[in-house]
């Protein structure tokens, strides 16, 4: 089987496209139906059930993934490893994160990345908690910062905590406690703003106000923290976010309020275990352990002032 072709089936698989392969890759979509129909011809199955408006992997495809993506792995371990012996790295790294990390660590590691190896191609890509560890699981990604999971991660998988924090309510001035504590249990008077399902701070927020004994029931959910910010700021109610992200450091219309008792949580850097790194992963990795040192993102004491 040739390499050329496994990548273009990877490619395929998952984009659930021949169009959207062929963007991806930069060749003609007749192109990649040929290599695809040289690899069935090859091992004698049909690869991918197709209509007129989808594309999805049929059983031998199914099969034929894992072994082709353990391929493509191992023929860029094998020039990565090559480009070291030459004192040039080089090769691909694909990260995933949730959102609000802008002002963590990862532009400077990723700044002094592209300083040491120029030649190394980083594809970021953004998402919530759950959909990007499965992603890293299944090699999809080579690493991921999300939110620590409420159960176990998957099997296979290392992780280092990169963030400690906890979540805040945002309000009106006009509405803060005497002591600037926003109790849990005075959030069933209130409208809420916080994520949504898909967030992997969901259950964490949902599992807190279950132990006070109140019930998570959110009037608007958005997993846009910038947005959970302006309708806390136009009196809409009462947000649940993120204490260190961006949006919520920044916001001057709302006072910004620690929650009695807290909800902690925890951001992780997730790779996989099971294989050696890859030389960009690895180096990544430990630019990371230099640089991430003093750069913890935790957020500082909120804010009980308007401004």
């Amino acid at each position: 089987m040739e390499l050329r072709s496994l990548q273009l089936f990877v490619a395929v698989a998952e984009e659930s496209s021949f169009t959207k392969a062929a963007e991806r890759c930069r060749v003609s979509q007749p192109t990649i139906s040929h290599h695809i129909q040289s690899l069935e011809k090859e091992i004698g199955e049909q690869l991918f059930d197709r209509d007129r408006r989808n594309v999805a992997l049929s059983d031998g495809g199914h099969t034929l993934l894992p072994y082709a993506r353990t391929c493509i792995a191992s023929a860029q371990a094998a020039k990565d490893a090559f480009a070291s012996r030459s004192r040039t790295l080089m090769g691909r790294l694909a990260i995933g994160t949730v959102e609000g990390v802008e002002d963590g660590p990862l532009p400077k590691v990723l700044q002094r990345l592209h300083a040491l190896h120029p030649a190394v191609r980083v594809r970021l890509q953004t998402g919530t908690t759950a959909p990007l560890i499965d992603d890293v699981a299944q090699g999809r990604l080579d690493a991921a910062i999300t939110a620590r999971p409420l159960g176990d991660l998957p099997h296979g998988l290392r992780s280092k905590i990169v963030l400690t924090d906890q979540i805040v309510a945002l309000l009106r001035p006009e509405n803060v406690p005497e002591n600037g504590r926003f109790p849990l249990r005075s959030l069933t008077e209130e409208r809420l703003i916080t994520y949504d399902e898909t967030s992997g701070l969901h259950p964490i927020i949902g599992r807190a106000l279950s132990r006070a004994g109140q019930r998570l029931r959110a009037a608007f959910s958005t997993n846009d923290v910038p947005l959970q910010v302006r309708l806390a700021e136009a009196g809409v109610g009462v947000a649940l976010s993120a204490g260190s992200d961006p949006a919520v450091l920044n916001a001057r219309n709302v006072v910004t309020c620690r929650l009695d008792p807290p909800i902690p949580y925890q951001k992780l850097l997730v790779w996989r275990a099971k294989d050696s790194p890859t030389a960009p992963l690895e180096a990544f990795i430990d630019l990371w352990e230099l640089l991430g040192k003093d750069g913890r993102w935790d957020s500082g004491t909120p804010s009980t002032e308007f401004g």
